[in-house]
């Protein structure tokens, strides 16, 4: 499935940061193909355009060697336009990572002392 996460990269695996950057560019082509994004939106899987180029450019702070920039048009900014994340949309993200992958739950918890049982 296609998302974007909303946890700090420092604190997710090499393998859902990578798999991540390369849902953005998933994200991107449906842009360009005019592809609705609206069912991604309701599920809070999608924040528009800007907030795709920007989530893109911090998770390649974290990829060595990057080379895939994205592009945003301004009638990508205006047809998908920016949608600000709530409270609700990171901690269900936040703990929709934690149960799918040990890698990252053991990363948040050490890093953030968060308790947590399965």
């Amino acid at each position: 499935m296609t998302r974007q996460w909303l946890a700090d990269p420092e604190l997710m695996c090499v393998p859902h940061r990578n798999a991540e950057h390369a849902e953005t560019h998933m994200f991107v082509t449906k842009m360009l193909n005019s592809t609705s994004l609206q069912g991604y939106r309701d599920n809070s899987q999608f924040f528009g355009a800007k907030y795709l180029e920007f989530r893109h450019n911090l998770l390649t702070f974290y990829l060595p060697n990057h080379q895939t920039p994205i592009e945003i048009t301004e009638l990508m900014e205006t047809k998908y336009p920016l949608v600000h994340p709530n409270y609700e949309d990171y901690s269900d993200s936040i703990i929709t990572l934690m149960d799918r992958c040990d890698n990252c739950r053991i990363k948040m918890v050490e890093r953030l002392g968060i308790k947590w049982s399965l």
